[in-house]
């Protein structure tokens, strides 16, 4: 599956000023396969560590944190050479062993040649305590479920998402595309972003399947709890419980005594701390007179909690497939709550670290940002494009410079709303410029450079083509493009046409110079 992370993967590796990086997720994100695709691809070799796999790789960390004496021996245990910049180590379930972010310090002091990545499910717990993190030594990736434009590539939609992707917000979408969009973004409401159910839907389009692995996962998730909350296991567990019924409710504002009858912030807050720090919830404050930076004007005691992954979200408030379709009137209000927990899950997996609300006497805007033009309101309807009283409440009384309301209507943009579709909810805030990375290596990968003389007249458009006898990947999974630019390059999302033989071809509007990366 193509993850976006991947190219934050790239950049962190050609920095010339690299240090050991700490990849945190939810646990089954995603995270393990995607660093183990990046070695296999991007390196000569991977030296991978599971300390919850094996809880024997604790030692080589008990007496000593000296990087070569740690790299020999590991080296040993796995009968292979570890090699500075051209293995790959893995460090994964680390929150098993936390001696080996202490290590990280070291690795960074003495030894930065070596090229490490730690990970781990709850390894927001541990650098959320200042004692067992490395500060000012570590680089850090937050990683998240598929967001709606990953999904769409793993269902085969890579144009649809190219296009999505491509636009500007409150731009013209045509009728055919939208369609398209929509009916796959309901789709994802139902399978949400975690890799097992994405790749069951794919495959076998079996709501059942998807309910049974997503089933799994929150069982996975208790059973953290048990090992890693320790006193406050059951406190967390009734909190995580509570999640569904107290969004459901006419007004999600989270209440404590919805957890337990003399439920307090003194008994429950440090759970809701904790299900925040693992990465599981997005804790949501309310702000009632906006500021910048909007943290300092929040308010700590109201707030909502929302599921780091909308299909997780479906699965545990008892909602089967069908929800989708339905006009029930029961369903009206988890809808609602349903699609903010969608936008949100979607502006976290672009980058956005915290979003609030906003709520003053009887108006409500349900995501409020922080953008470079000052706090940002965001309408959302589960549905099609209706008006909105609270968010014009909000614009004439704060005159923000950008609102937007987001529908699975289509998109207008009027003085200072955009309206845009529900669909590109994750582009809103994204950066404009692409990310631009050095040239990453070519093992297990293969790379054509070219320059402008090399695309090919076509009659709307240029072309390159790469037969399959070229390439030699079989039917690809991963083509990419980069645009050549003074810095490096800069991948650049264009169109690409698979054959039923594996050839690749390329489309472009214009000419340029760069690469491209074909990997099976």
């Amino acid at each position: 599956m193509e993850r976006r992370v991947y190219s934050e993967l790239l950049a962190w590796k050609g920095s010339e000023d690299r240090k050991p990086l700490i990849l945190e997720g939810v646990r089954q994100c995603g995270k393990t396969y995607i660093l183990k695709e990046f070695g296999r691809r991007e390196y000569a070799s991977v030296a991978y560590f599971n300390f919850e796999k094996d809880q024997k790789l604790e030692s080589f960390f008990g007496s000593t944190l000296d990087p070569e004496t740690i790299v020999g021996n590991l080296g040993m245990y796995l009968n292979e050479a570890i090699t500075p910049g051209d293995t790959l180590i893995i460090f994964d379930e680390v929150q098993r062993c936390p001696n080996v972010l202490t290590s990280l310090k070291y690795f960074r002091e003495d030894a930065p040649e070596y090229h490490v990545i730690c990970a781990g499910s709850l390894l927001g717990l541990l650098t959320s305590k200042p004692d067992s993190f490395p500060v000012g030594n570590v680089a850090r990736i937050r990683m998240h479920p598929m967001d709606f434009l990953e999904f769409l590539r793993a269902c085969g939609e890579g144009g649809l998402a190219d296009f999505i992707e491509g636009m500007e917000p409150g731009a013209d979408v045509p009728g055919a595309f939208h369609e398209k969009a929509v009916q796959r973004l309901r789709e994802y409401y139902v399978v949400g972003g975690m890799p097992a159910a994405v790749d069951s839907w794919v495959t076998q389009r079996d709501p059942e399947k998807v309910d049974k692995i997503l089933g799994t996962i929150i069982k996975d998730y208790r059973d953290d709890f048990s090992r890693h909350a320790g006193r406050e296991f059951r406190q967390v567990t009734d909190v995580w419980d509570s999640i569904p019924s107290q969004l459901a409710k006419e007004n999600p504002k989270f209440m404590y005594k919805q957890v337990r009858e003399n439920g307090r912030s003194a008994i429950l807050g440090d759970a809701v701390q904790w299900l925040e720090d693992a990465g599981l919830v997005h804790v949501v404050h309310r702000v009632e007179t906006p500021g910048t930076p909007l943290s300092t004007v929040s308010d700590p005691k109201s707030f909502k909690i929302y599921l780091a992954d909308i299909g997780i979200l479906r699965v545990m408030s008892g909602r089967d497939a069908s929800f989708v379709v339905r006009d029930d009137p029961s369903d009206h209000i988890y809808k609602g709550v349903m699609t903010e927990n969608y936008v949100l899950c979607q502006l976290a997996s672009a980058g956005m670290e915290k979003m609030y609300y906003w709520k003053k006497k009887t108006w409500e805007v349900d995501i409020l940002v922080d953008s470079k033009d000052g706090p940002s309101p965001i309408e959302v309807k589960s549905e099609d494009d209706t008006a909105s009283h609270s968010l014009r409440r909000y614009i004439d009384e704060y005159s923000p410079k950008e609102a937007y309301l987001l529908s699975m209507s289509g998109s207008t943009r009027k003085a200072t709303v955009t309206r845009s579709p529900l669909y590109c909810a994750g582009m809103l805030f994204r950066a404009s410029a692409p990310r631009t990375i050095h040239v990453p290596r070519q093992t297990g990968t293969y790379r054509r450079f070219f320059e402008a003389a090399d695309w090919i007249p076509e009659k709307e458009g240029f072309s390159i083509t790469i037969p399959a006898s070229v390439h030699a990947r079989g039917i690809p999974s991963i083509i990419q493009v980069y645009r050549e630019s003074d810095s490096g390059y800069t991948e650049v999302g264009l169109d690409k046409k698979i054959a039923k033989d594996g050839t690749v071809t390329i489309t472009a509007s214009e000419v340029f110079a760069g690469f491209i990366s074909i990997s099976s």
